[in-house]
């Protein structure tokens, strides 16, 4: 690089590869003169150093002033520097600059940050949510149906691809459930007494099926199973936005009083395309859940205190504006209250999939000295402590990186620990072989169904 000395007017040679040009500007009280300060070659104070830029350099004045004559008055003048940059870098400052020279791209990133960070907010809120349903034996149906092959637990084994289908063929095609002079095929849902207050569905639309996804439920509600159709209570009418093969769905809903058992009729369906058909019996589902939902007291959002609240506030005023009446700097300050807010939010996943994997690590752990058991439980109450602090970190809502990361590591290798602590079977010993029982099953949530034949043959 070439120094520009004070006083001195510099030629720069165009064969050196290691320069930058100065500007040397202020602002102009009168527009009309503003070209003195922009030095265009042929200024009388200029200096001619790149012909090929049409652009001449003026005394460097930063910092002069006072006995420096005539350019006493430009103390302090700013200085820019010319420095050339990338492909990459060019074509970044495009794509950014696009928004400031078209309007309907301004209104189209605007819109993309506004559901980014809608979806940022509602993440950050760490919402409690309790899923009702838990077991298939609550499912039940008149029109499961058998032909097709599927089983109404598919409806909650986590698998897309697996589904429910109410029939279309059988002696069991005949819908069941008499409601407003028309008749639905329903599913019902036994154990539904928390459901009240602020819920959710989740809904699963099945893979490649091109007719009957559907687009509208009602949810009914009774005390008792045998309560005639004209007699269960409507709780409400729930929307599905996305419709199609494979479309999950997150709909809130509110119910006023809960009912142990709840009834679900589809009362619209639509094609693959989106288009309204005329309303058949039958439907299909990938997955279902009912869930309640509470806000969390000790949520990341919570913690981040005026920072989250002043961009709640910064989305609520860019959602006032019309798209039509949208600016950049609309755009810019809602992008930059986001900025601030995504800066001072940490991701807890990794401490929060180790909690829930861990969670019963010390679970039957008994000091003793017969296998299965341990000779001491030092470790597993070191474990406990570990876990309990861990968890009272998650609950505070507050994170750092380090320590989400340290919380999850030490869990992990403490289970370990744990496992390895445990009494192994000696050689030359004779053990008996007792079976569970019955409390034990209910205690720990063990599986009573028979077990599956083909799993003990293969």
């Amino acid at each position: 690089m070439v120094d520009y000395a004070a006083n001195d007017i510099v030629d720069i040679d165009d064969e050196d590869q290691d320069f930058r040009d100065i500007f040397y500007i202020r602002l102009a009280s009168d527009p009309r003169h503003v070209e003195r300060y922009l030095h265009q070659n042929g200024h009388s104070r200029g200096k001619d150093s790149h012909k090929d830029l049409d652009m001449g350099f003026w005394r460097g004045t930063y910092g002069m002033g006072g006995e420096a004559g005539i350019y006493g008055s430009d103390e302090g003048t700013s200085e820019w520097y010319l420095e050339p940059v990338s492909e990459d870098e060019v074509a970044e400052l495009v794509e950014k600059f696009q928004p400031i020279l078209h309007h309907d791209v301004l209104v189209q990133e605007n819109q993309e940050l506004r559901d980014e960070v809608a979806a940022a907010i509602e993440d950050s809120k760490d919402i409690i949510r309790e899923d009702m349903i838990t077991a298939a034996a609550q499912l039940s149906s008149p029109n499961s149906d058998e032909a097709e092959g599927t089983n109404i637990g598919n409806l909650i084994d986590n698998d897309g691809g697996t589904f429910w289908h109410t029939s279309w063929h059988g002696s069991n095609q005949e819908p069941q459930m008499v409601y407003n002079e028309g008749s639905y095929h329903y599913l019902e849902i036994s154990g539904m007494e928390k459901m009240v207050g602020n819920c959710e569905l989740y809904f699963r639309q099945r893979n490649g099926a091109d007719y009957d996804h559907p687009a509208e439920i009602m949810l009914f509600g009774a005390n008792d199973p045998e309560t005639a159709d004209e007699d269960w209570v409507a709780l409400s009418t729930i929307t599905i936005p996305n419709v199609g093969n494979g479309a999950e769905n997150h709909v809130p809903f509110t119910v006023a009083e809960a009912y142990p058992y709840v009834r679900l009729i589809v009362t619209k369906v639509k094609n693959q395309n989106g288009s309204d058909m005329d309303h058949r019996t039958y439907w299909h589902a990938a997955e279902i859940q009912i869930s309640t939902v509470k806000d969390n007291p000790s949520s990341r959002f919570v913690a981040l205190g005026e920072i989250a609240t002043n961009l709640v506030d910064a989305l609520n005023e860019n959602l006032a504006i019309d798209d039509a009446d949208i600016e950049f700097k609309d755009y810019e300050k809602l992008l930059q209250a986001y900025e601030l807010f995504k800066g001072g939010l940490v991701d807890p996943t990794e401490l929060r999939n180790a909690l829930a994997k861990y969670a019963k690590v010390t679970e039957g752990v008994v000091e003793g000295t017969e296998p299965g058991q341990w000779a001491s439980t030092d470790v597993a109450k070191a474990y406990d402590k570990l876990y309990a602090e861990a968890k009272a970190y998650e609950a505070g809502g507050k994170y750092t990186p380090e320590q989400i990361h340290q919380y999850a590591a030490m869990l992990k290798a403490m289970s370990k620990s744990v496992a390895e602590q445990v009494n192994g079977v000696k050689t030359g010993t004779w053990y008996r072989i007792m079976f569970p029982t019955e409390e034990m099953y209910d205690k720990y949530g063990f599986d009573k169904s028979p077990a599956d034949k083909t799993a003990l043959r293969e």
